[in-house]
């Protein structure tokens, strides 16, 4: 398996059993931008600062199992050695899968030439957005 896929996927679970009772996070572009910025700013502040608490302040219940402190550490340092440190974002849009909206930007890192892929999935579950996967591809 291609070692930079395997390294650049920070968490893949299965959406399935996280979205069970969960919703899509919305259906308009403008609204999910709104809602997703500031909840990705958090995961790459957490990033950018080794911070484990802020990076996974959103997750849901699943994510917090797949991704302790330890993965968090280590998945750092892979994604820093791969792309380097962020350096900024553009909003591509997004798409509602299994009860999930699945959100995309395009992102430059100081650390390569090329656009890194970033992909967050949101659910509503209730009165909360929360994070149910996460991808530098």
């Amino acid at each position: 398996m291609n070692k930079s896929l395997i390294a650049v996927t920070v968490v893949v679970l299965s959406l399935v059993a996280t979205m069970v009772h969960a919703d899509a996070a919305g259906s308009v572009d403008a609204e999910i931008e709104k809602t997703a910025n500031p909840i990705l700013d958090n995961i790459l502040k957490g990033m950018a600062e080794a911070d484990f608490e802020a990076y996974s302040r959103d997750f849901d219940e699943t994510m917090l199992r797949a991704v302790d402190e330890e993965r968090f550490r280590k998945s750092l340092a892979v994604t820093k050695s791969l792309f380097g440190r962020y350096q900024s974002r553009t909003y591509l849009g997004f798409y509602n899968k299994r009860k999930a909206t699945v959100v995309l930007w395009k992102g430059r890192f100081d650390g390569t030439d090329d656009d890194v892929l970033i992909k967050l999935v949101l659910s509503n579950k209730g009165d909360k957005i929360e994070v149910g996967g996460l991808w530098f591809q």
